[in-house]
């Protein structure tokens, strides 16, 4: 319950809401100010965070505050339900419906509301062949191709027809002490099989499981897209929200259908491009986002609906492993995998 005065602005984070008889104006995204906008209704994804602003200047009363499902189908989910309470009313349970937002299927509303979302201010860095800055011209390009197969019988997610399987060794471990036998260091393919049908189910469905590790060098600035095809029934995809550990990126754009290199950069956001960790994945569509590798580390890539990660929908990027080698880990932090032959820990 919110306990508010009229016509005094509200600041708050909330997830999945929607505030009865009130706009909120959303100010801020993962930590990165953007350009202000309105909206009765907020998508938010597993993993991302909001502030908005809300002026109470309705009658005095109570309203609804309603949560409820997107991009899962919401026939057997209840709604959430809060109340935001003007102060001196008198707290009850609104009789009045409570607001439903748009449809749980409606994608088009989704993506209309992840376009608006811009810097604050012009951030020329991912943008440098439109701003001749050579120093950060991106150095390479991965098309990341989300697929639903199986493996020995069991349902996975696969990128690039590899299935993320976490290690018993961290990485990070692994590299730093050069355990070769822990890991295996083969990449994922930098793009999908040419001329992939996005629409269908794999030809395959067996996917190869390994550790998904793609290495950089640290100052590198990459260009990935995330590309959504179908899961194992036809014609049937989901959203993934994605979330990048230790880096920021910008996001570049979103789009329908597959990944044209001649021209969907061409409907790039080139001067606004909003900093995140999180950003969507829509169903058989492409969402381009840019980074520069300036934090070494193993950081993991990855669906940030749980278990999808968990079923292998992720990836590790890995840069700077001599940086961080010459950092000298304290032997208290590792124990786990191989390492326990290392360090006999008291």
């Amino acid at each position: 319950m919110w306990l508010v005065s009229p016509t005094n602005q509200l600041t708050f984070g909330l997830s999945d809401e929607y505030l009865q008889g009130h706009m909120m104006q959303v100010v801020e995204a993962d930590g990165h100010n953007v350009q202000p906008f309105y909206t009765d209704n907020l998508d938010i994804y597993s993993g991302e965070t909001y502030s908005v602003l809300v002026v109470c200047n309705q009658t005095l009363d109570n309203y609804h505050l309603a949560v409820n499902v997107r991009a899962r189908t919401d026939k057997d989910t209840p709604t959430g339900l809060g109340i935001l309470v003007y102060d001196n009313a008198t707290a009850y349970q609104p009789q009045t419906p409570w607001p439903k937002g748009p449809a749980w299927d409606n994608v088009t509303a989704s993506i209309e509301q992840a376009r608006k979302y811009k810097a604050l201010q012009n951030n020329t860095d991912p943008t440098s062949h439109y701003y001749n800055r050579t120093e950060h011209v991106v150095t390479r390009q991965l098309v990341l191709l989300n697929t639903q197969q199986t493996w020995k019988g069991h349902q996975k997610w696969a990128i690039n027809n590899v299935t993320y399987a976490p290690l018993a060794t961290p990485l990070l471990s692994a590299l730093v002490y050069n355990i070769t036998n822990a890991v295996d260091l083969t990449p994922p393919p930098d793009y999908p099989t040419p001329g992939y049908n996005i629409y269908a189910p794999p030809a395959n469905t067996e996917t190869n499981v390994a550790s998904g590790v793609y290495q950089f060098t640290t100052g590198d600035v990459v260009e990935l897209i995330l590309q959504n095809g179908a899961m194992l029934t036809a014609n049937h995809a989901e959203v993934h929200p994605w979330h990048l550990h230790g880096h920021d990126f910008w996001i570049m754009g979103y789009g329908d259908g597959v990944f044209d290199n001649a021209t969907s950069p061409l409907t790039f956001e080139y001067d606004f491009p909003p900093a995140r960790n999180n950003v969507p994945l829509f169903p058989f569509g492409w969402t381009a986002i840019r980074f520069k590798l300036d934090n070494p580390g193993a950081w993991p890539f990855h669906c940030h609906i749980e278990w999808h990660f968990h079923l292998g929908m992720g990836v590790m990027f890995a840069h700077g492993i001599d940086q961080v080698r010459n950092q000298t880990i304290p032997s208290s932090t590792l124990g786990c995998g191989l390492t326990k032959s290392l360090f006999k820990l008291p």
